[in-house]
């Protein structure tokens, strides 16, 4: 559902385009594909199939102390990717014909978990704020993978401590999500309003009153949260065993808009200490 959810925000993108942009950054210098003889770097066959863009987003943050290496021996410009470039280059490979030698990669985003920490750990916060992102205009999970793509061609991000970042797809996909649910989940939301979807799509007959916690209760306590990004993680985390125990007791799994989502931040953030709305 992860990977449904994150096609859908991907644009088609026109492979002639994308064609363009592997002649203008002469990825072909290093890369080969199709069936063609494989070059220096892998060959773009890997990701004839990939599902989102932050797959090819990871691989160049994962690969990319190398290619500024190769680029600066063959005297070559950094890739420039612009808007729209990611979703072409994804439509190229597409049509760019089969290599019988080649297995395409796959990701199961069912299998990836969160973990909101990353922003510091991997030197974001040394640039950015969280809460500016709330500030800014609304980005799709794309938009968001293709900024974080540029950004790793970036001066500044080329230099100690920045040039030792690396990625996987579960880091790539939590700081992609991170900043979508910062970017989403703000302004701050209502408590009362919050307080009324919870009961309202019946939060409570699994979870003890936020409220009056009871330590003795059989129902799951809801743990003091902190911060948007960190509770946007948490509810992610959880989805699956939820989405479960919804289906075993026949029930319809509660689907909640970014207002509803915020409001519901807000109410649990009123009754937690130490949390900032």
């Amino acid at each position: 559902e992860t990977a449904q959810v994150l096609n859908a925000d991907t644009p088609s993108g026109d492979p002639d385009l994308g064609r363009d942009f592997v002649r203008r950054n002469r990825c072909l210098t290093c890369h080969s594909i199709g069936k063609s003889p494989p070059g220096i770097a892998p060959k773009l066959n890997l990701f004839m199939n990939t599902q989102h863009p932050l797959i090819l987003t990871t691989a160049i943050w994962s690969h990319r102390r190398r290619m500024l290496q190769r680029l600066r021996e063959k005297g070559m410009n950094n890739p420039v990717f612009r808007p729209g470039d990611l979703a072409n280059l994804m439509a190229f490979l597409r049509t760019s014909g089969s290599d019988p030698d080649m297995n395409p990669m796959f990701i199961r985003f069912a299998d990836l978990t969160l973990n909101s920490g990353l922003f510091k750990e991997k030197g974001c916060a040394s640039c950015h704020k969280k809460e500016d992102f709330r500030k800014s205009p609304p980005m799709s999970l794309y938009r968001i993978s293709e900024i974080m793509t540029a950004h790793a061609f970036k001066p500044e991000l080329s230099r100690p401590p920045f040039n030792h970042i690396v990625l996987t797809n579960k880091e790539t996909l939590s700081l992609v999500l991170m900043v979508f649910a910062s970017n989403h989940l703000g302004p701050s939301g209502n408590p009362q309003e919050g307080r009324r979807i919870f009961h309202q799509h019946l939060c409570i007959e699994c979870h003890d009153d936020p409220e009056r916690p009871n330590p003795e209760s059989p129902k799951v306590l809801i743990q003091p949260v902190t911060e948007i990004s960190e509770f946007a993680t948490r509810v992610y985390n959880k989805l699956p065993l939820m989405i479960k125990k919804s289906q075993l007791e026949g029930k319809a799994f509660p689907r909640l808009t970014y207002r509803e989502m915020a409001d519901l931040f807000a109410y649990l953030c009123s009754v937690s200490e130490n949390c900032s709305p």
